[in-house]
């Protein structure tokens, strides 16, 4: 599937000399030529979507296909025909991808938390610098980096339909924030609970321009 999905990218922008910018770019350049064919919006939108609830559903997605598969989804939230896509049955697909998929996948997972205890430092330049790291060439790893994605995606997804978002984001955080540990809790269940409210304040620190400018313009 991943390979499939790969090749299909490649075709759509091989004589295109955007080619030659990172992967993520590229993906989204690809779609943008799809938005007039109905037959490639309901392909794209149905595979790469399953793409990336099969990784929130703990199935593995290579990394390589799992990044352009938010991309797209990000190129959904800018163009209309793609985002109305997101829009059927009361928003219920639009926010199911940003507060369940791409929350799950900001999320640190108990892998990421192994990986810091070995080597804190690595762990720390290779988890939040956010795609920028690197040699910068389209081989790069970080340039395929799904949690980088997902933060573009909950950025541009508030910035440019805050009708849609904005509200449905300061709830679900404040929800979230506010959750505390049962007495009763494991100590797995209260990491979890960390590990919730921890993706929420990436979040909120990676939007803080959008929600200054949202504070400043009451």
């Amino acid at each position: 599937m991943g390979g499939a999905l790969r090749a299909s990218y490649s075709r759509h922008v091989r004589s295109s000399a955007v080619c030659r910018a990172r992967p993520c770019a590229r993906a989204s350049v690809a779609l943008r030529a799809a938005v007039s064919t109905p037959v490639c919006v309901a392909f794209y939108g149905a595979v790469l979507f399953w793409c990336v609830r099969q990784h929130v559903g703990d199935q593995f997605v290579y990394f390589k296909t799992l990044a352009p598969a938010i991309a797209y989804l990000t190129v959904c939230v800018h163009y209309g025909p793609l985002f109305r896509l997101l829009l059927e049955h009361d928003a219920k697909h639009l926010d199911h991808l940003l507060f369940t998929c791409m929350f799950r996948i900001v999320r640190l997972t108990r892998a990421d938390l192994a990986a810091m205890h070995e080597n804190a430092q690595q762990f720390v330049e290779s988890a939040f610098r956010f795609g920028v790291g690197g040699g910068g060439g389209t081989d790069d790893h970080s340039s395929y980096d799904p949690r980088a994605c997902a933060l573009k995606l909950l950025h541009d997804a508030v910035r440019i339909r805050s009708r849609y978002t904005f509200d449905k984001l300061l709830a679900f955080s404040q929800r979230v924030i506010t959750t505390q540990p049962q007495s009763s809790s494991s100590s797995s269940q209260a990491l979890d609970v960390m590990l919730d409210k921890d993706a929420v304040l990436c979040i909120l620190g990676y939007l803080a321009n959008i929600l200054r400018k949202a504070h400043d313009g009451k």
